[in-house]
């Protein structure tokens, strides 16, 4: 990026209370896990999606599309300012749950339907990195404003994204 006068990091250590189902988007019952590391992955789109979506609803659409990129916009605007990173899950312990296919008409489990579906057990930590790249003091103050409210949204244990989790201190 031009002109970038200041970066600032920061880092969040998550900790999911509750199974965590991580998708790769095509198969409902795959979990997200990266090949080289065999630890579970939260893509920083997802991340970013979820975080988006948290500060819209605190009433921050303004500085969210000025910092975190607009999506219906020219590829300038397009641009975030604050960089998320891949997280990975400190380690891979998994758990698993049977399912029944319902049969949506009728409301009924089908015949011969049941399966499995793997989560993520609860307290698996996950470490957050956003990197923030600003042009001047008054943009960098900004964003760390965004972030504030960010860092307080894990903090008190807002659901963001369909994640529940607190931060780990």
């Amino acid at each position: 990026m031009k002109g970038i006068e200041f970066v600032k990091e920061y880092k969040i250590n998550l900790v999911n209370l509750t199974p965590l189902k991580i998708g790769n988007g095509k198969d409902e019952l795959d979990l997200l896990i990266d090949k080289n590391t065999q630890k579970p992955i939260i893509l920083g789109s997802s991340i970013a999606g979820a975080v988006k979506n948290y500060l819209v609803d605190l009433n921050l659409k303004d500085d969210v599309n000025k910092y975190l990129g607009k999506e219906d916009e020219s590829d300038k605007d397009r641009e975030s300012k604050i960089y998320i990173a891949d997280a990975y899950g400190n380690e891979f312990k998994l758990s698993t749950r049977t399912g029944i296919k319902r049969s949506y008409k009728y409301g009924t489990s089908e015949d011969k339907k049941k399966y499995d579906i793997d989560f993520i057990d609860s307290d698996t930590e996950f470490e957050l990195n956003f990197k923030l790249f600003s042009k001047d003091k008054n943009e960098l103050e900004a964003e760390d404003n965004l972030m504030k409210n960010v860092v307080e949204g894990f903090k008190s244990g807002n659901q963001i994204g369909r994640a529940s989790c607190r931060e780990r201190v």
